[in-house]
């Protein structure tokens, strides 16, 4: 009997999806703490307008879902799929700015399946 209810529970463990989580960062919030707690098919939401500056790292997170970096603003608000973004969007983007050393999102390793989107 223990080794039905154990069977059982492996397969359907492996059917439910995973949840996914969105992680909202103010304007002065820490986004490494962010990227950090970040996990597969997570969604990091910048406050739009907001500037973060700094080197951030995007770790090997693993998995096959994309973690999104993207400004908070509402698709509604942006240019359809296929656009490009003009400089009147300027202030609905949120802005990521390097220090003078160094770029402003770098990878380690093999890190993969990250997406940066409006900023």
């Amino acid at each position: 009997m223990r080794y039905l209810v154990g069977l059982c529970l492996c397969v359907f463990g492996a059917v439910l999806p995973a949840s996914s989580a969105t992680i909202t960062v103010s304007a002065g919030g820490d986004l490494q703490e962010a990227i950090d707690a970040a996990r597969p098919g997570d969604t990091i939401l910048l406050a739009a307008g907001a500037v973060f500056t700094g080197n951030y790292t995007l770790p090997v997170k693993g998995g096959t879902s994309f973690i999104t970096i993207r400004s908070a603003t509402p698709d509604a608000s942006l240019p359809p799929a296929g656009t490009r973004i003009d400089p009147s969007f300027a202030g609905v983007l949120a802005k990521v700015r390097s220090t003078q050393h160094g770029p402003a999102f770098k990878t380690v390793g093999p890190a993969s399946y990250w997406r940066l989107q409006f900023l």
